[in-house]
């Protein structure tokens, strides 16, 4: 079978049916990936090849063209010196190139059909190897969730049976440890409020009592200062006299006071 026959065959398979008989869907799709790749890198290879025979025989195409006209230009000139066996030979040749022109032209048309076939097949082959990729893909996630819902039903299995599901007694069991275990952590929390409450109200009360002590201090202070005596009637009567005679004994010894 030519590899454009087994691309053809690759291209018309259904591989959701390929993997929907196969044991190992993964492996089975890895497997048609790499086949499919190989045929893909064969189709390029075959492409490029008969690319350059395309184009190696459309140069000869041109080259025998060229020699035709050349052949029949020489046929011409026979026959105008009336030389018919010249002329003869030369359309002879000319016949023959027209031949071997037309069976490369042929080729040339083969095998640029079978290029488009082929290149048509390969851009085919590419997305088939694509929609595997993913499809892969999507068979290894349904395969993580297949695993992830099995591991979940088995917790659910070793909980049912430690009575640990939902409404189960080590279920309710542990909901009391942690209902009390939070109303203790409220309770301290209370208390370590009250506390900071009963330490803010001591600082603003011991401040109260310090301006108080203050206060009654400078009050106590102002009491206890000694009050300036009162002079009395007898020493004022004295004071007043000692002040007579001593203006009196300032007059007599002045110059008017002297004895002669």
């Amino acid at each position: 079978m030519g590899l454009l026959e087994r691309i053809k065959n690759v291209i018309r398979s259904n591989l959701s049916d390929l993997l929907d008989r196969a044991e190992d869907p993964d492996k089975m799709i890895g497997l048609l990936i790499e086949d499919m790749e190989g045929n893909l890198r064969q189709a390029r290879a075959q492409i490029a090849q008969m690319t350059g025979e395309k184009n190696h025989f459309q140069r000869r195409y041109v080259d025998l063209r060229e020699q035709i006209g050349k052949w029949e230009g020489k046929a011409r000139i026979a026959l105008k010196f009336d030389n018919d066996a010249l002329a003869r030979e030369a359309l002879a040749k000319k016949l023959d190139l027209e031949e071997r022109a037309e069976r490369l032209r042929r080729q040339i048309v083969e095998i640029q059909e079978t290029l488009d076939d082929l290149r048509r097949s390969a851009d085919s082959l590419k997305s088939k190897i694509e929609n595997a990729r993913q499809k892969r893909q999507e068979l290894r996630l349904q395969r993580r969730r297949d695993d992830a819902l099995r591991a979940i039903n088995r917790s659910h299995d070793s909980l049912r049976r430690a009575g640990m599901e939902p409404g189960g007694s080590a279920m309710e069991a542990i909901d009391d440890a942690i209902l009390r275990a939070r109303g203790d952590a409220e309770s301290a929390e209370e208390v370590r409020r009250a506390l900071y409450e009963s330490r803010f109200e001591a600082f603003e009360t011991n401040g109260r009592v310090d301006a108080a002590l203050d206060e009654m201090k400078r009050r106590l202070a102002r009491e206890g200062e000694p009050a300036q005596p009162q002079p009395s009637r007898d020493e004022t009567a004295q004071d007043g006299q000692s002040n007579h005679d001593d203006g009196e004994g300032n007059a007599g010894s002045g110059p008017e006071g002297q004895q002669p």
